[in-house]
């Protein structure tokens, strides 16, 4: 991602190439998405959660897992409320009302009502305004509208929050160094490249 490497650290290294890091006390060979939990620690949303920050992902253990950001259906919640937005969500319930699924296109119906009133926020602190208003926990709802509008993950800063598991899994990258030498071998910058190569080993 850029022609000088900040630090001689390896994770830098697979961030800059473009891989995001869940940390913990074990790798993880697959993604299951019964395992997702959420609570008030989930404070982007209910999933596994996967970071570009080398630094913060290493505060949650020593073994990492990694995913190819550049493969993954991303929807950016720090981007504010707008229209087309507002309109997506009327389109899935519209689509579940032709399905004849009335408790869905009612559900959505009102989330997109409730959103409206929110616009111009960030699409994050609209949700948690939203949701708020519930009397029940409405996390997997709304997270199923997410996987319905096409994506599988949704970011905030440096936090990634995968709530599609099985989507993301096909992205996971078991061989970090590999992926990391594979991508700066691309460039053309032979200084760059070998200073990777001397890093990786």
């Amino acid at each position: 991602k850029s022609a000088e490497i900040p630090s001689n650290r390896k994770n830098v290294l697979e961030v800059m190439a473009g891989l995001i890091i869940h940390n913990g006390e074990e790798k993880i060979s697959e993604l299951d998405s019964d395992k997702i939990r959420g609570g008030t620690r989930s404070v982007y949303g209910k999933g596994i959660y996967f970071s570009d920050s080398p630094f913060k992902a290493a505060d949650y253990g020593s073994e990492s897992t990694y995913l190819d950001e550049s493969k993954l259906s991303v929807l950016d919640t720090r981007k504010p409320v707008d229209e087309n937005f507002i309109a997506s969500i009327r389109g899935v319930a519209k689509q579940l009302a032709d399905e004849n699924n009335v408790i869905g296109e009612a559900i959505y119906s009102v989330m997109a009502n409730s959103l409206e009133k929110e616009m111009g926020r960030d699409i994050d602190e609209a949700r948690k305004t939203m949701l708020g208003q519930y009397r029940y926990n409405q996390e997997d709802n709304w997270n199923s509208l997410l996987k319905r509008l096409g994506y599988d993950t949704v970011k905030n800063g440096y936090e990634y929050v995968v709530f599609d598991a099985e989507k993301a899994n096909p992205h996971l990258v078991g061989d970090s160094k590999r992926f990391v030498a594979e991508k700066y071998h691309q460039g053309s910058n032979a200084e760059l490249i070998a200073e990777v190569d001397r890093i990786l080993k």
